[in-house]
């Protein structure tokens, strides 16, 4: 067994939006982290701390109490035009308004509040273009899709479920409100983005303002901005897993990416 395996246990779904190493009870990372600064919850949602002092790592050792049950909530869009009204449908800006305000909108089911649940929207396969239009709003109201709650959109694949930012803005702006002022999680599986524009401002397809993106199968084409043509991220992180950025540009920096404060993987 290598050293690693000896304190952590293998990557697993242990809670949250992304896979995590759990600390075995060998682990000299348990308990060595100080209250005063580490965040009131793991990467799974657990609370911190559960011995002495918080543990080192995103999964806090359970000790006696056992890690939360992951909750996934899944909100199923059924229509592909963008709307945002009480017509008796789920469209994907109401999908994201039912996971950003954790209430019931049109059809859409409620969002989960509890750290533990996972928002997750299924979009099924067509073209799902912004026609709505209108800039520099932040409530999910007009243009982009304002994400202020974690949430994973997961499609039918890249090649048959597409938003379309139809040249109208970007196309999603990652910015948690004051409640979640350590960041939100967006992931977006089997899905592609095209023609979303940031004009002056930047992030022509994604804005990510203190959160992580998890970019899974999926693709980004067509996009532009000032700075990062496919991706603008601010004090936060992006991880690209067999995903694809083509065709994207910048007016000044990062035709692709442009990461201020950020981690790219």
């Amino acid at each position: 067994a290598s050293l690693f395996s000896t304190v952590l246990d293998a990557l697993a779904a242990n809670g949250g939006l992304a896979p995590t190493h759990a600390l075995r009870s060998s682990s000299p990372a348990i308990d060595k982290a100080t209250n005063d600064t580490c965040p009131p919850n793991d990467a799974t949602g657990a609370a911190r701390a559960q011995g002495n002092a918080c543990d080192l790592g995103a999964v806090e050792s359970a000790g006696s109490a056992p890690l939360p049950t992951l909750i996934i909530n899944t909100i199923t869009v059924n229509t592909i035009v963008d709307e945002l009204n009480a017509d008796g449908d789920c469209s994907l800006r109401e999908a994201i308004e039912a996971a950003n305000t954790n209430a019931v909108v049109d059809a859409c089911v409620a969002g989960q509040a509890a750290t533990s649940a996972v928002d997750t929207i299924s979009l099924p396969s067509g073209v799902y273009k912004i026609t709505i239009a209108g800039t520099g709003e932040d409530a999910n109201q007009t243009g982009d899709f304002d994400l202020t709650e974690s949430v994973k959109i997961v499609g039918a694949g890249q090649a048959t479920t597409v938003i379309d930012g139809n040249s109208v803005d970007r196309i999603f702006h990652v910015d948690p409100d004051t409640t979640d002022s350590l960041g939100i999680d967006f992931t977006l599986q089997k899905v592609r983005l095209t023609a979303g524009v940031g004009g002056a401002s930047n992030g022509g397809a994604i804005y990510v303002n203190y959160g992580d993106v998890v970019i899974e199968e999926s693709d980004i084409r067509n996009s532009s901005a000032t700075n990062g043509g496919a991706i603008y991220v601010n004090y936060g992180a992006v991880w690209l897993e067999n995903g694809v950025l083509d065709t994207n540009s910048a007016t000044l920096d990062g035709g692709a990416i442009y990461a201020e404060y950020g981690i790219i993987r």
